[in-house]
């Protein structure tokens, strides 16, 4: 099963809710970024009293209470962290340093000083400048969260800056989800394809490639989990990324609506993808071409899924045939077409089954018509 970690931050959630989910066993971690503090010190009345006696830059008055909530918030989670169980609270660095790697080197330390807290976590966006930033880090036992995770490229980069962590530190990689769907849904909906499936599957193949590379103290957080479509279950993408390992960061809404329901691990979700890694490397097949997004079809007959897969081809201009697996030999596009043109096991049989009963018709026929003479034997003659 997947942590599960709360993506919302605010003064008094951490006095009273927080509280409650931690201790309720649902939750072990929190995360936050400059746009959740940004709302609640602007909507909050918590803040109030603290903001009028604060002095300094907007800067500085925002540091010193989101560092103050991060305080907070790691205290709490202090005895989860201690038995072993999570207990991680992130804090991201100003995203102005998003390409100044001393900047964000800098940054970063200056927050763990003020904090002081060791089962502080700091968020990072995966950029060149961040990987860098992350790799230093890493090597002075910084716990990091490196995050705005899109690609399996910035994946790779993170894992290889998070494996300098030492063996006591940790490190999470935040691969974002939804995001992918909402950009996406209105193109794949005009090609007449399936909506609300990029992001998780997306996330899938990031998961499953981080999972191969066995970094032990390393592991996959699946962030903005958060529905905006109306026609989705708010625990939508819980139900399609709760993986071993893994963790869930999730917005408060959807945590309120999973309290109560029986959570179920996604391992069918890894099948799509780590069944077909498996399949490819046994049979050593280096030759397909799984770059940019890839659909896998497979099945027992090698003719009705040629057909399947050229029917859907033609219909979307969009969709390519890239190569196959048939006859344990590697197929280009020439020879998937060429089978779809072949009759299926359906007319085969068919086929088969008209000529086997040929002589057993021809044998009827003529037993009927034995059998018609001799009752009316005048009628022939």
């Amino acid at each position: 099963m997947a942590s599960i970690w709360v993506d919302y931050l605010e003064r008094d959630f951490l006095d009273k809710e927080f509280k409650e989910l931690v201790e309720s066993g649902l939750v072990n971690g929190i995360t936050s970024n400059p746009a959740i503090f940004a709302n609640a010190i602007t909507k909050s009345q918590a803040y109030k009293d603290d903001i009028s006696h604060l002095k300094g830059t907007p800067k500085e008055i925002y540091e010193k209470l989101a560092t103050k909530d991060i305080q907070k918030a790691c205290d709490i989670l202090k005895d989860k962290y201690k038995d072993g169980d999570d207990g991680f609270a992130s804090i991201e660095v100003s995203p102005d340093l998003a390409n100044n790697t001393k900047g964000t080197i800098d940054e970063a330390l200056r927050l763990v000083e003020v904090i002081d807290r060791e089962n502080l976590m700091i968020k990072i966006p995966a950029t060149e400048a961040g990987f860098e930033a992350m790799e230093e880090l890493a090597k002075r036992g910084i716990n990091i969260n490196a995050t705005l995770v899109f690609s399996p490229y910035q994946a790779n980069r993170c894992a290889q800056a998070l494996s300098h962590l030492p063996k006591n530190r940790e490190g999470v990689i935040s691969v974002f989800v939804s995001r992918f769907d909402r950009e996406l849904n209105k193109t794949l909906s005009s090609a007449n394809l399936s909506k609300d499936r990029v992001g998780f599957l997306n996330a899938i193949k990031i998961y499953n490639n981080i999972q191969d590379q066995k970094i032990p103290n390393v592991r996959v957080l699946f962030a903005s989990t958060g529905v905006k479509q109306d026609y989705l279950e708010p625990d939508y993408y819980v139900e399609q990324l709760n993986l071993p390992n893994s963790i869930l960061t999730l917005p408060l809404d959807v945590i309120n609506y999973i309290k109560d329901k029986e959570l179920k691990e996604a391992l069918e979700k890894i099948a799509q993808q780590a069944i077909a890694k498996i399949a490819l490397d046994r049979n050593n097949l280096t030759g397909l071409d799984l770059t940019n997004m890839n659909i896998l079809l497979w099945g027992d007959d090698a003719i009705t899924t040629s057909k399947i897969a050229s029917k859907f081809a033609s219909s979307n201009k969009k969709f390519e045939i890239k190569s196959a697996f048939i006859d344990r030999e590697i197929a280009d596009v020439a020879k998937v077409e060429a089978f779809a043109k072949l009759p299926g096991r359906e007319e085969l049989l068919g086929m088969l089954a008209a000529v086997w009963m040929a002589p057993v018709r021809n044998w009827t026929i003529g037993l009927n018509a034995l059998k018609e003479k001799k009752e009316n034997p005048d009628s022939a003659e």
